[in-house]
């Protein structure tokens, strides 16, 4: 067995598996319509019997606008919170970002402010090599 036939049989059995699941996925939603459909159908009958041909697709419609309007109501109020969300993670963004600018800044400014020292007054003692103890200024020497 070569290592591309591995491959290919594992691409295989993935491919195998989409296509069990959209099939599967499709049978589903056709027999889940046509519950829908003989549901309603059925309620139209009952309505009929109970208040009359104009009152029975009446609420049938009223009932169907009370759906939509209930589905766009909650898509509209996700769709606010998502946005909220998002602008509260963009402000999150914008203060990292700025507090990143800042720490760059700040460093661009200390190398530019060591150069200018080095420049004008030679190294600074910070930057200077490290002295023998013997030659340090805070070490006492007995005469």
């Amino acid at each position: 067995m070569r290592l591309t036939s591995i491959s290919a049989f594992l691409f295989d059995d993935a491919i195998r598996t989409w296509r069990r699941r959209i099939i599967a996925g499709v049978i589903v939603v056709a027999f889940g319509i046509a519950a829908i459909v003989e549901a309603v159908s059925a309620i139209r009958v009952a309505l009929y019997l109970q208040l009359g041909p104009v009152w029975a697709p009446a609420i049938l419609a009223g009932i169907f606008l009370v759906v939509v309007l209930v589905t766009l109501l909650v898509l509209y109020w996700r769709e606010r919170r998502a946005a909220a969300m998002e602008a509260s993670k963009s402000l999150g963004d914008a203060r990292v970002s700025a507090l990143a600018e800042a720490i760059s800044l700040g460093y661009a400014l200390a190398q530019d402010f060591r150069r200018s020292r080095e420049k004008t007054n030679g190294a600074a003692a910070s930057d200077a090599p490290p002295q023998d103890e013997g030659d340090h200024p805070s070490v006492r020497r007995e005469p």
